[in-house]
């Protein structure tokens, strides 16, 4: 009936939803994601840093034959095996 008034609306209505981007924020800290700010195990986990250092888990496991041949893959039933007995 009043297209309009429809349009305006909704362009208002978009407008106003957009304004929430100029704060958006993008978090990637685990700590700060998932332990309240406040909490015991924040109090614990500000100890444990500022008594022993940062701790972080990194892994890294680096693979290599022996025989080099150009078209061999490290991917075989073989070496998957293995890597299920170290784990």
């Amino acid at each position: 009936k009043f297209p309009g008034i429809t349009l305006l609306l909704t362009f208002l209505f978009v407008l106003v939803a957009l304004v929430g981007l100029f704060r958006f924020q993008v978090q990637t800290d685990p700590l700060k994601l998932w332990v309240p700010n406040g909490s015991t195990a924040h109090h614990q986990k500000e100890f444990f840093d500022e008594t022993f250092g940062k701790f972080y888990r990194i892994e890294q496991l680096i693979l290599s034959k022996e025989d080099s041949a150009a078209n061999s893959s490290i991917v075989t039933d073989e070496n998957i095996r293995l890597m299920f007995d170290m784990q």
